[in-house]
């Protein structure tokens, strides 16, 4: 059989190559839905993916969250037929039976409300060996009681958990792009420790996780399709040896007679190769 063509030959290893990373590929794509939908029923049903409680503490009168930046193009009359996303943050006072507050709310109105009041930034919440980071901002005047101010967006107060859920459609445009999370106790009085565990949740991952599992399934198909065609295609092209033929030029190789295969009645042997005689010229 005569040698592929390098065009052919090209051309099968392209597909493998290409069979190759398609594949690879699909089961990346398979993995990330797998996980996201093993995430889901790791919620415990109450459908919020949850961290790791931190504990947080600080001299000052509160606790605050850096500025949050949300921006939607969701107005305050929208309404989806879905959750598009939900928050949930959980406080309780690491100071047993000390009524605790959290709140969100605007950041210019919280930043009128601690204005000149000793308060700690949380710039990193983290349970590991660094902990968490906070930022002091000094102050000389004692705040007013957190409950009775009116513009928090979501709050809650009171002894034990305490927590707050609000969805991304609430953080819109219509009220304000920048949020604060502001923790503290009850009575506006110093010294705040609690322990904080954040949430989050949305009706959008399982069809994510099954969409990018389907997806995947399919990739992988033809991936596994490709990298057959290339296969095969290499495989049907591989030049084969030269084949033992008779004087003539044709057929195989006759046995001697009494050797194995010939008129004795044994198997032919096919790796006997005859040398044609030679061509004596006449006198």
């Amino acid at each position: 059989m005569p040698p592929a063509s390098p065009k052919r030959w090209v051309g099968a290893t392209i597909a493998l190559v290409i069979g190759s990373l398609l594949a690879l590929t699909g089961l990346a794509l398979m993995l990330a839905g797998g996980a996201a939908l093993w995430a889901m029923g790791q919620t415990r049903g109450t459908g919020f993916f949850q961290t790791p409680t931190v504990s947080v503490a600080a001299e000052s009168y509160a606790l605050v969250s850096p500025p949050m930046d949300v921006e939607t193009d969701l107005s305050d009359t929208t309404v989806l037929p879905f959750d598009l996303g939900t928050l949930r943050l959980v406080a309780e006072s690491a100071n047993s039976g000390t009524p605790i507050f959290v709140g969100v709310g605007p950041q210019a109105d919280v930043d009128r409300y601690l204005a000149n009041v000793h308060h700690t930034v949380l710039t990193t919440a983290s349970v590991g060996p660094v902990g968490s980071q906070y930022r002091d901002v000094p102050g000389s005047v004692a705040p007013a009681l957190p409950g009775d101010q009116g513009f928090w967006t979501l709050s809650a107060s009171g002894t034990g958990e305490q927590q707050i859920v609000w969805d991304l459609q609430t953080l819109t445009a219509a009220y304000s792009n920048t949020w604060t999370i502001v923790v503290m106790n009850a009575d506006a009085s110093a010294n705040v420790a609690a322990q904080l565990t954040g949430g989050a949740r949305s009706d959008l991952i399982a069809p994510i996780g099954w969409a990018l599992v389907a997806s995947g399934v399919v990739v992988l198909l033809i991936g596994v399709v490709l990298i057959v065609l290339g296969a095969v295609s290499l495989g049907r092209r591989t030049p084969r040896g030269p084949r033992a033929v008779g004087p003539s030029g044709y057929g195989p190789v006759p046995a001697a007679p009494g050797a194995p295969g010939g008129s004795g009645g044994s198997t032919l042997d096919t790796n006997f190769v005859a040398t044609p005689p030679a061509m004596v010229a006449p006198v």
